[in-house]
Parts: C-alpha cells; sequence; structure tokens
C-alpha cells in the first residue's frame, strides 16, 4: 500500500514528464456477457503534452493537501469522519481487477467508436503513466468522471475560431476537465472526490452488502454487544429498505466499520431509549433489543452508530453525521 513517502519519491521524480502516456474510456453496460469496455484512444502529441500537465497539476493538487492537513499519513477511508482525503482498497472494488488487465495491456482494449457506445454507460477517463522508477516499471493512473459535454448538444450549434474563421465542431468532441478526481497507484486508490468514486465504481453496492452482512450477523448472533443481543426480525425487509435507501446503507456501513455496536451495553441502551423516547423494544430478562418490522431504521442505525452525543463545553446533546476521534 502507498504512502506519502513513496507519493512524494513520484512526485519529486519528475517522471511524468516523460512518462509513456495512454488515455482510455471506462464503459459500464452492466450485462452479463459483456459488463465492462475499455475504449483506448488514439491521442496525438499535443493531447500527450496536455494530459501531462493535468497529472501533474493533480499529484500537486494532492502534496498540497498533505501540507495543509499536515498529514503524517493518508488515512484509511473511513464513512463516519471528515476526511478531505483518503485511501482506499482496491479488493473493494469487484470490476477493478479486470479494468486493470486492460488499462495496463494484459487484455487488448476496444477501439473508440462513437457510434458504438452510449454516453450515458461511460463512467469515466482513465489517464495512464508508465513510468520507470529506479530500474522497474510502475503504472499510474488518474480518474476523472465522465460527463457528456452540455454544450455539444442538439439545443446548441457551437463554434470555434480557426484562422479567423468560425467553424461548427462535430458531434465526435469530447471534453476531459482539468481537475481530476482520485488516482491508483501501488495497490492503492487516493481519493479527493468520494462522489466521483462511487459514480465510477458503482462503490454504493458494496456498501450496501456490508450493510446487510452487519444485520445478517447480528440477527444471527455473531456479533452483540457488550452485554446484550441485537437481532433483526426481518432481514429480507431489511435488504429491501438498504436497497431503496443509500443513506441507511451508509449509516450502517460506518457502523460496521467502526465496530461502535459492539460496545453497546443494555443497560445505556434502556437509559437512552427512554431519555430520546426512540421506542425501541427491549425485553429486560434477555437484555435482546428486538428489531421488528415497525421499527424506524433511522434510528435504529443511529444507535448502532452511536450518533447521540453530549457537548462536553454546553452539555448540549446533538445527532451527529461525522465524528473524529480525540486523541
Amino acid at each position: 500500500m502507498v504512502d506519502i513517502k513513496e507519493f512524494k519519491e513520484l512526485k519529486k521524480l519528475d517522471e511524468l514528464k516523460v512518462a509513456k502516456v495512454s488515455l482510455y474510456l471506462f464503459e459500464n453496460k452492466s450485462t452479463k456477457t459483456n459488463p465492462i469496455t475499455i475504449y483506448s484512444l488514439n491521442i496525438q502529441k499535443n493531447a500527450i503534452a496536455k494530459i501531462r500537465t493535468i497529472g501533474d497539476d493533480y499529484l500537486n493538487e494532492i502534496d498540497s493537501i498533505f501540507k495543509i492537513d499536515e498529514m503524517k499519513s493518508i488515512p484509511v477511508y473511513n464513512p463516519d469522519s471528515h476526511q478531505i482525503l483518503f485511501k482506499m482498497n482496491p479488493d473493494e472494488i469487484k470490476s477493478f481487477p479486470e479494468i486493470l488487465e486492460f488499462v495496463t495491456g494484459e487484455k487488448p482494449c476496444a477501439n473508440y467508436n462513437k457510434e458504438s457506445i452510449r454516453e450515458d454507460k461511460i463512467k469515466s477517463w482513465i489517464l495512464r503513466f508508465e513510468l520507470v522508477l529506479k530500474n522497474r516499471t510502475e503504472q499510474l493512473l488518474i480518474f476523472q468522471k465522465f460527463q457528456p459535454s452540455k454544450m455539444l448538444s442538439q439545443k446548441f450549434l457551437t463554434l470555434f475560431e480557426k484562422n479567423k474563421q468560425f467553424e461548427m465542431l462535430d458531434e465526435n468532441i469530447l471534453n476531459i476537465n482539468y481537475a481530476m478526481d482520485f488516482l491508483y497507484y501501488k495497490n492503492t486508490f487516493i481519493v479527493s472526490k468520494m462522489s466521483a468514486f462511487e459514480r465510477v465504481f458503482g462503490f454504493h453496492e458494496y456498501y450496501k452488502n456490508v450493510a446487510n452482512e452487519l444485520v445478517c450477523a447480528l440477527t444471527a448472533q455473531k456479533s452483540v454487544g457488550q452485554d446484550c443481543k441485537i437481532i433483526f426480525e426481518d432481514t429480507d425487509d431489511v435488504k429491501i429498505k438498504i436497497d431503496t435507501n443509500t443513506r441507511l446503507a451508509h449509516k450502517l456501513f460506518s457502523a460496521n466499520k467502526n465496530n461502535y455496536y459492539k460496545n453497546i451495553y443494555y443497560k445505556k441502551l434502556v437509559a437512552l431509549n427512554k431519555k430520546y423516547q426512540l421506542k425501541l423494544k427491549l425485553k429486560d430478562d434477555q437484555k435482546e433489543w428486538f428489531v421488528d418490522k415497525d421499527a424506524d431504521l433511522k434510528v435504529v442505525a443511529r444507535v448502532l452508530n452511536d450518533d447521540y452525543e453530549i457537548s462536553q463545553i454546553t452539555d448540549i446533546e446533538y445527532l451527529v453525521d461525522s465524528k473524529e476521534v480525540v486523541k
């Protein structure tokens, strides 16, 4: 896993200026026979030079975040914390191994053809830099979520000036913004825009699965609080609600990742229920929290994610959406 020291080495060597550059489009059709397609674009020298500049600018942006936040290491993604930059494990991205095979040349890419793609299925641009560092070859991939050009629509006539004359742009024009979203280097994603990361890789499907795993584990009593059981009456019904409610899924994913639910004491759960009138169904004789079909899953997720807090300064009580541990 790459960290700041290796990243700064990459930046210091300034290898992007001589790196081999390739440009790809990642299409996700979500079909069983051909779920993803990687298109390779044939680009000219002037475009290659600009892509090198865009890549270098993004590395500078990340380097500046290190300095502003005084980071000693790149933090791992935590959905319950404010994070301007974080790293993620590529093993959590189901489609990524196949994408990597195409981009690194292990499998042949498709040639870009405007007629063969649907822009609503294109997920991202992938900028690939092949670097030679200390006699070994490394791959740096920089991603930007794909957005169809709003200028080039049937509602507008788009012109550009060439040799003091205006010409009409055709439909084959594609735009890449200068601002990039995340990168992959040495088996690590470094992400500066989570919304783009989720959109490109469908990451919400991953945390929905983790949320469902938590519910099933609690019900099977494989995971409990400190001295109590937490049981869901109908896991199938909860699964449906998780699949249709991204916020609920994300909250339960956070509870699972941070293990907050493992620190629940039954006595404190009873007190919390009474204080905030949460209407939790608690069974004192068995020290059991029973989540039936009528339970408010938003409240359940808040309890499991330890979202009820009291200020030590004002004694004001809060529901918090993110937390940072004070060390």
